[in-house]
């Protein structure tokens, strides 16, 4: 018998020793069966080997591709970085230079005017002195001019005189316009001016003396005539209002728009 044939087990038929059955009764051929799944695993194996190379190369393709998506989001991002960098070097330049230029030219204002404002604050002449402060935007007091504070002192006067109470002897005084009036009389009332006079000053006597005349008009013909209020008030309000150089505008807003009803019951 050839070794290719073998004879069934149950039956006894000549069969193929490779097949895992007999053709003729169907029983299992324990030689033919375990060489047939041996086959089957064996060709299994190989496909499992062909799927995780393929899989490994796939993995290798997406990294690559990962990586130089990656170094080209972080090229993008430090190009960006790089432009916005310059850009804002530039506009710091632009701004240094627009700033040293502006303050070479308030310089060069401070030099030519304070010695014309000084000029006319010696003389006495404080209306001249506060008009050529008024002339400019630069603030003078910044570039060391010693009597600035004493002629800042007079536009509290002037605000009074110019501005406000011409709008409030008119009859058409807002809430806000009643307000600044009663701030830079209260300035007045209080004398803010005098902690801002030298005491050292050679004019401090006839700069004491030319203030305590604008308090008197003021006060009296405006703080007490016209707004309608009383010593004993003002004088009540000193510890919420008198901060000595200054009047404290938080509290006196207060104050003036509480008494406002006072202003429309008149006009």
């Amino acid at each position: 018998m050839s070794e290719k044939i073998i004879k069934c087990s149950n039956c006894g038929a000549q069969i193929d020793v490779n097949v895992s059955k007999c053709p003729y009764c169907g029983y299992i051929n324990e030689t033919g069966a375990e060489k047939q799944y041996m086959g089957e695993l064996k060709k299994v194996r190989e496909d499992m080997d062909v799927l995780d190379e393929e899989a490994s190369a796939e993995y290798k393709r997406s990294l690559s591709k990962g990586v130089k998506i990656a170094i080209i989001v972080a090229a993008v991002v430090v190009l960006i970085s790089l432009i916005i960098w310059g850009v804002s070097c530039l506009i710091n330049k632009s701004i240094e230079q627009n700033d040293t230029a502006e303050m070479m030219e308030e310089l060069r204002v401070s030099r030519e005017l304070i010695p014309k404002i000084e000029e006319k604050y010696v003389a006495g002449d404080f209306a001249e002195a506060y008009k050529l402060m008024c002339s400019t935007d630069v603030y003078i007091g910044s570039y060391g001019y010693e009597h600035y504070s004493t002629i800042d002192a007079y536009a509290h006067y002037r605000y009074i005189s110019d501005i406000y109470l011409p709008i409030y002897k008119e009859g058409r005084c807002g809430k806000r316009e009643f307000t600044e009036l009663f701030l830079n009389c209260s300035y007045y009332y209080y004398r803010c001016y005098e902690n801002t006079l030298n005491p050292d000053s050679e004019y401090y006597d006839r700069d004491l003396a030319f203030f305590e005349s604008l308090r008197d008009e003021c006060v009296n013909d405006i703080l007490f005539d016209h707004m309608g209020y009383t010593d004993e008030e003002m004088q009540s309000y000193a510890a919420e209002l008198n901060a000595g150089r200054y009047i404290e505008r938080k509290n006196g807003t207060k104050i003036s728009k509480k008494n406002y009803s006072r202003y429309k019951s008149v006009y």
